[in-house]
């Protein structure tokens, strides 16, 4: 199968993208004296020097109260990234995260990027974590921003390890089924959720090249249902039940968080002499 690993480099366009040149902490949110605003398209810019674009931009939210100071997230690759893995549909990137409302410091994670069906992982092994710059001073990135990109660049590399472990790691229909259960309540749609629908529905891949019963595409796809929209869904109203779909994750904070743990959920369906890895999708 071949896929073209720059297909995706042009960030889409973003309407407002203003949050991207913050220089200043929150009036409110924020110590004047304590915290040192920092833009992130200064990194953006920087990491360009070193060949990673962005691929993909995810803007606070609309009606966050703290406006273009709020949670962000980008996604780079490098201009030379080649896929990894024996798949050959995974390649490495570097994610992104800031704020300057107080809520986050700058995080840099090693990323993946699965060109078939365009889902972003987040990956960070337990001995790097994320590398997190905080907004202590307007000259902290001097120095910090090489030492990050040669890290999460080794991080990367031994993920092709677990991708081909996790692909060849073949899960049993009762297995998956418990995944599924454990990643819905991670979702939030557990029992106590107002939506009613087939679990069995998520394991449905999207395309023929996302069907298998190993580790690695089972997890890929119970990420997408339940991530972006599309799986059928009954909600249940006091008024009555009521067709829908379930929605997708939107904002930085939702996307990491849930997927980071469904990274983590999958890795406990691994041969225990694996990497572990957490991850999300953006």
């Amino acid at each position: 199968m071949h896929v073209d690993v720059m297909s995706t480099t042009a960030a889409p366009i973003v309407t407002n993208d203003a949050f991207l040149d913050v220089d200043h902490g929150h009036p409110v949110k924020t110590s004047i004296r304590a915290f040192h605003g920092l833009p992130t398209r200064a990194i953006v810019n920087e990491l360009a020097t070193h060949g990673y674009h962005p691929t993909k931009v995810l803007a606070p939210r609309a009606g966050n109260r703290a406006g273009n100071y709020g949670r962000h997230m980008l996604r780079l690759r490098h201009q030379d990234a080649k896929p990894i893995g024996r798949l050959g549909d995974t390649v490495p990137e570097i994610v992104v995260v800031n704020a300057n409302d107080g809520t986050s410091s700058i995080r840099l994670l090693a990323g993946l990027f699965r060109l078939v069906c365009a889902n972003g992982l987040i990956i960070s092994t337990g001995t790097i974590g994320a590398i997190r710059i905080g907004h202590s001073s307007p000259n902290v990135l001097n120095g910090s921003l090489w030492d990050a990109i040669n890290q999460l660049a080794i991080a990367t590399a031994n993920a092709g390890e677990t991708i081909d472990t996790w692909s060849g790691t073949m899960l049993t229909y009762d297995d998956q089924m418990s995944f599924v259960s454990q990643a819905m309540t991670l979702r939030g749609l557990g029992e106590d959720s107002p939506f009613r629908f087939r679990p069995d529905m998520m394991l449905q891949a999207r395309r023929i090249s996302d069907r298998g019963n190993d580790l690695w595409h089972v997890f890929n796809t119970v990420q997408e249902n339940l991530s972006t929209p599309g799986v059928s869904a009954v909600r249940m109203l006091p008024t009555g039940a009521r067709r829908t779909s379930i929605r997708g994750i939107r904002g930085a904070s939702s996307t990491l968080s849930f997927n980071q743990r469904l990274w983590t959920l999958a890795s406990t369906y691994a041969p225990a002499n694996v990497p572990t890895w957490t991850t999300v999708t953006a």
